[in-house]
């Protein structure tokens, strides 16, 4: 039987987690004044950019409105958090800095 330890090690790796679900899990324990930031932009991500960014706020455009208005999946919790998730910051940054307050 594997020893306690070694069950629940991650192992040295790094755990992705989108923003939103991140956010989502914040608004959830009942963080507020959400912010978030990049420690640096990524140099490949720079290069990218400008050839992407139009098909990239298109397509965010039509599914942020299809998701409104045909599915009802945004309210006021996650609007913000859906929004930021195509951000300059968010897509090119390397590491999410996220600062929240917790009510007492």
């Amino acid at each position: 039987m594997p020893d306690e330890a070694e069950v629940h090690t991650t192992r040295g790796h790094i755990n992705p987690v989108s923003w939103f679900y991140l956010s989502h899990a914040l608004l959830s324990a009942g963080f507020r004044d959400l912010k978030v930031t990049v420690d640096k932009y990524q140099r490949r991500s720079l290069l990218a950019f400008p050839f992407l960014i139009v098909p990239l706020r298109a397509t965010n455009w039509i599914v942020y409105h299809r998701d409104k208005s045909t599915y009802g999946t945004l309210d006021e919790w996650n609007t913000r958090a859906v929004r930021a998730m195509n951000s300059p910051d968010l897509l090119l940054g390397r590491t999410l800095i996220v600062t929240a307050v917790k009510p007492v």
